[in-house]
């Protein structure tokens, strides 16, 4: 990761991380992951959503400014 990438990723949560990187850094499919986080799939795929829509966005904002 990029300095950018890294402030971005430590605005976000701690569950909107371990969403990301079970997906992205573990392959774990949407219900694994949602069963190893505890949560329901519906709130596992809401977290997930968010977190990388923020991460790209504060990423954006960053590499902006």
């Amino acid at each position: 990761m990029n300095k950018q990438q890294l402030m971005g990723w430590s605005i976000l949560t701690k569950e909107e991380q371990l969403a990301i990187t079970l997906s992205s850094g573990h392959n774990k499919s949407t219900w694994e992951a949602g069963e190893i986080m505890g949560k329901a799939h519906y709130k596992y795929l809401e977290i997930h959503a968010r977190g990388v829509k923020f991460w790209r966005m504060f990423t954006d904002y960053f590499t902006l400014f």
